[in-house]
């Protein structure tokens, strides 16, 4: 495992957002689908409308038990469905500084990615057993903001 994949595990697992409320694992196909979901109802409603629309998990903005969050080009929150004392907050805050050059690393990847969905994958093992995780984000330059979900996966 290299040093980048070692830092993307610890970041992804500091990332993940999970409701309270446990709905069905999440799959790759499914975290594609709620990040680029969320991404088209920012684009299109606008972060401040879009906000209490992701907070259910009818509004398309979870996978399994996690949620779907919005970042914008500066680092600060603007929609952290689970966590509602992040919005406002700058990852700049963060007292992790791994954790804070992952973020504005992905913000980077985001923008210049132009509009097309980025992903990592790792495989890391937990208690003897596998664990899949992904991180999906998107650029919405319309809105200055990027999309993005952490997510553990199921195979």
């Amino acid at each position: 495992m290299t040093w980048g994949w070692m830092r993307f595990s610890v970041v992804v697992v500091a990332l993940l957002t999970v409701s309270a409320a446990a709905a069905e694992p999440c799959t790759a196909e499914a975290g594609q689908k709620a990040v680029t979901g969320a991404a088209e109802l920012v684009a299109r409603l606008g972060v401040a409308a879009a906000r209490p629309v992701l907070a259910t998990p009818e509004g398309g903005g979870f996978c399994g038990p996690y949620a779907v969050t919005v970042i914008d080009y500066d680092g600060t929150w603007r929609i952290d469905p689970v966590n509602e004392v992040n919005v406002g907050r700058s990852v700049r805050a963060l007292t992790d500084g791994a954790a804070v050059n992952f973020v504005t690393g992905m913000i980077g990847a985001a923008r210049r990615g132009g509009g097309r969905l980025g992903s990592y994958f790792t495989t890391d093992n937990e208690h003897g057993k596998p664990v899949h995780k992904a991180l999906f984000y998107i650029d919405v330059p319309s809105r200055r903001v990027v999309v993005y979900g952490g997510f553990i996966v199921e195979p």
